[in-house]
């Protein structure tokens, strides 16, 4: 009889819920009939986590846990933000939540890096060479600090430039890529938060400033030449109107966003996430479907 613990993909949220209000783990088995992982025994001081890594535990920090889980999970928060206090309780409780459905490996404790918005550097790399590159600038995020954009804009900082293609030579990447920087305040240089081998939500913005990033791998992987891209339309923005609407609302309610500062934002040329007048079926959709998404999300 196989006894080590499988793990099976399931979208059963009722199962999840069941097991996140305490189930025991006999009751479980019995009830879905599957071998569930213990939940490991850790250890209440907070050694647990920084010890070990050699790192030293402040006072007071800003600090975030997050798991690399589906989005059925989302309900549970994946992503547990405890400003700035003391975490020590916070920390162990966040991480006694998340063990009983995600694997301890999948489970970062991140230190939030202060400073203002996160900018992307994107490129099609071949050959140690940019061939195609384009600079963007998050400026409003759900949820803000950590979350997706919702209004963004084009923009060119040289040093951004340079420190992603020197990460992407010392790879000998190939391929569509963004890699997420952020300017910390303590010190004001720009820091790595994350490298996505991929397109990501608002590639549109870039082609709308002349990078046309999936045309340009796909004429590659034809064998077509390519004219090498190094440089791009910058303050060009791009919306996702009933996103960066909640958002923006949230913000000037919180007194972190004034009205005429939302209002000036919108000014200027613009890429829509969804809106388009030559095919305006995926936007009347999502307008229909705006109750069922405020719910889900």
């Amino acid at each position: 009889m196989w006894k080590e613990p499988l793990g099976n993909p399931s979208d059963d949220v009722r199962f999840l819920e069941y097991y996140h209000r305490g189930a025991s783990r006999k009751a479980i088995e019995k009830r879905y009939k599957a071998y569930i992982q213990p939940e490991p025994a850790i250890n209440d001081d907070v050694d647990f986590f920084f010890n070990k890594l050699n790192l030293k535990l402040p006072k007071e920090i800003e600090q975030a846990v997050k798991a690399n889980i589906s989005r059925w999970f989302e309900k549970l928060q994946h992503v547990t933000y405890f400003g700035k206090r003391s975490i020590k309780e916070e920390l162990i409780n966040a991480y006694k939540r998340l063990t009983p459905i995600v694997s301890p490996t999948e489970i970062m404790i991140q230190e939030v890096i202060p400073g203002g918005h996160v900018y992307s550097f994107c490129s099609f790399f071949k050959n140690k060479e940019v061939i195609a590159m384009w600079i963007g600038k998050k400026i409003r995020e759900h949820p803000m600090g950590f979350g997706t954009g919702t209004f963004a804009e084009s923009v060119y900082i040289p040093e951004i430039e340079e420190l992603g293609t020197r990460i992407l030579k010392a790879m000998n990447y190939y391929g569509i890529s963004e890699i997420e920087f952020k300017r910390d305040q303590r010190d004001g240089k720009f820091k790595l938060l994350e490298i996505n081998a991929r397109t990501w939500l608002w590639h549109s913005l870039a082609i709308r400033c002349g990078v046309d990033f999936p045309y340009i791998l796909y004429k590659d992987m034809i064998g077509e030449d390519i004219t090498p891209i190094t440089s791009f339309k910058t303050n060009i923005k791009w919306i996702h109107l009933y996103t960066d609407a909640w958002v923006s609302v949230k913000e000037i309610i919180g007194g972190n966003l004034k009205m005429r500062d939302y209002l000036k934002s919108l000014c200027g040329e613009k890429e829509f996430a969804v809106f388009s007048v030559n095919d305006p079926l995926p936007f009347i959709c999502e307008t229909l479907m705006l109750l069922y998404l405020r719910k889900t999300r």
